[in-house]
């Protein structure tokens, strides 16, 4: 008997609902899709001769294997060398990132919650590992990685509390149906950039971007 509304999902179909749909259950919410392509086509602009690309991610988590998925379908598609490198047992997210040292070009993560956690320590050994930290969340880029696209916690957040006042207030969740972001924003550190000196983005990317010192 409870109306559930999520926030934080960034593949609805894991779920089994359909975007923008009436869902036939109790169950709906914001959908924030991470921008998989256009965070790979980033470090591509960064660093033109990037030949690899890390997948740093919990295969527990069902959003994370979606990215993951698409993200190894457009390294292929772009002929980048894909390097899974899952957080499993006892292992720690920041291990793992600095097990990449070496055999990666550049990393990147989904909006995972199990990196999420982590994510101060991860960027540290990124910087140390001097790989740049690709993800799918404005919170990783605060921590420290170097940049983001996607939708801030804030906006996911206030759209699904508006969804659920509207149930609360006697609203039928048919009227309600799942809601996709669109028009993901970038997120840079530019402590971390500097950090990184081969590293560059166009000045029209920084300028629309929000920048972490």
């Amino acid at each position: 008997d409870v109306t559930v509304v999520f926030a934080g999902v960034s593949d609805v179909e894991t779920l089994g609902l359909e975007e923008g749909a009436a869902p036939s259950e109790k169950i709906t919410g914001a959908v924030s899709p991470t921008p998989v392509e256009s965070l790979i086509d980033l470090a591509l602009q960064a660093d033109p001769d990037l030949a690899s690309l890390g997948l740093l991610y919990d295969p527990a988590e069902a959003n994370s294997l979606a990215d993951v998925e698409r993200a190894k379908d457009y390294c292929a598609e772009k002929g980048l060398t894909a390097v899974e490198a899952a957080v499993e047992g006892d292992q720690t997210a920041e291990s793992v990132m600095a097990s990449l040292a070496g055999k990666v070009d550049a990393v990147f993560t989904p909006a995972d919650s199990t990196v999420a956690s982590q994510a101060e320590a991860v960027a540290q050994a990124a910087k140390t590992a001097g790989l740049p930290w690709y993800t799918g969340a404005d919170t990783f880029v605060e921590s420290g990685a170097l940049a983001a696209m996607g939708f801030t916690q804030q906006e996911m957040g206030q759209k699904a509390a508006d969804m659920a006042v509207e149930l609360i207030l006697g609203g039928d969740i048919a009227d309600v149906p799942v809601y996709t972001f669109s028009g993901p924003q970038t997120f840079v550190n530019q402590t971390t950039l500097s950090a990184l000196e081969s590293l560059s983005f166009p000045e029209e990317t920084l300028q629309a971007a929000y920048i972490y010192q």
